[in-house]
């Protein structure tokens, strides 16, 4: 095969954008220093990425996979929420949790919302007010 064309390579990946894609992000890892899987004859790197998946040489879901990675915004890290206030622990403007969050804290909140609400008078969440009344009285 002395040159690659689209349509040796659209039998492996019939998608021409995903095609296009893979082909791209095996440039990238080649260029980062992985081992080329077929005879260089001259070639650049997009003919050689293109010939490795024409000739099946490559693991294609290793490809995939690595190309979903280099676009995720989110990096997943397994730190956990303990080591993160160990870690914030003197940075300004940071406080750690003072509780946990259980059954009985939340019966707590629930009754301290509670008599605030009482506190309005008729456990109406915002006090009634005649607002065409208080006009009135300011002209």
């Amino acid at each position: 095969m002395a040159r690659v064309t689209v349509e040796d390579c659209v039998t492996v990946i019939p998608n021409r954008f995903e095609l296009v894609m893979m082909a791209s992000q095996r440039c990238r890892i080649v260029t980062g220093g992985a081992q080329i899987t077929v005879p260089k004859d001259n070639d650049k790197l997009p003919v050689i990425a293109l010939r490795e998946v024409a000739a099946q040489t490559i693991n294609l879901e290793d490809v995939k996979e690595d190309l979903i990675k280099s676009y995720q915004r989110v990096i997943e890290t397994p730190e956990d929420d303990a080591d993160l206030d160990e870690f914030m622990t003197g940075e300004e403007g940071y406080m750690p949790p003072i509780h946990e969050e259980t059954a009985e804290f939340a019966q707590l909140a629930q009754g301290a919302m509670e008599e605030e609400m009482d506190e309005l008078g008729d456990g109406t969440e915002q006090p009634d007010v005649d607002f065409d009344a208080e006009f009135a009285e300011k002209e």
